[in-house]
């Protein structure tokens, strides 16, 4: 790297580069940060709907994804890549707060899915809807419409 004063091979003076914060020679982050965060964003929604104790996967992936945003937002220059980083984070934290509300019904949604495997017929996914409307009485204390 050319010092900003030196001339390039082409003869002109080469441009200054400066990072966020304005200092010279500090760049910004490059984008293979960003794919690496909505890959992370990407494994959290893919294992949404994993069963039984895979379900703190993706608690893992969009709390990591939320994370490498942050510290990404701090480095990014002003663009469209700090649009993209809010909008990852907006997506991963709904995300999180959607595994975290699975891994609070897990008593309930774990047995539901197994009775609904399991069922051959009709009527058996309905007993097994009729379990599971009585387990989420008993857990919330609400009376579910029938």
């Amino acid at each position: 790297m050319s010092h900003p004063a030196e001339p390039s091979p082409s003869g002109s003076p080469s441009p200054e580069k400066t990072g966020p914060d304005g200092a010279p020679g500090a760049e910004g982050p490059r984008p293979g940060w960003l794919f690496l965060v909505v890959i992370l964003l990407t494994g959290a929604m893919l294992y949404s709907a994993a069963p039984g104790w895979l379900v703190a996967i993706p608690l893992v992936f969009a709390a990591a994804a939320i994370g490498l945003a942050v510290w990404l937002l701090r480095r990014a220059p002003r663009g469209m890549m700090r649009t993209w980083l809010v909008v990852v984070m907006v997506m991963a934290g709904v995300n999180l707060f959607m595994s975290l509300g699975n891994i609070a019904l897990q008593p309930v949604l774990g047995p539901f899915r197994e009775c609904v495997s399991s069922s051959v017929t009709l009527s058996g996914v309905n007993e097994c809807q009729s379990e599971y409307q009585n387990a989420v009485e008993r857990m919330t204390g609400a009376q579910l419409p029938r």
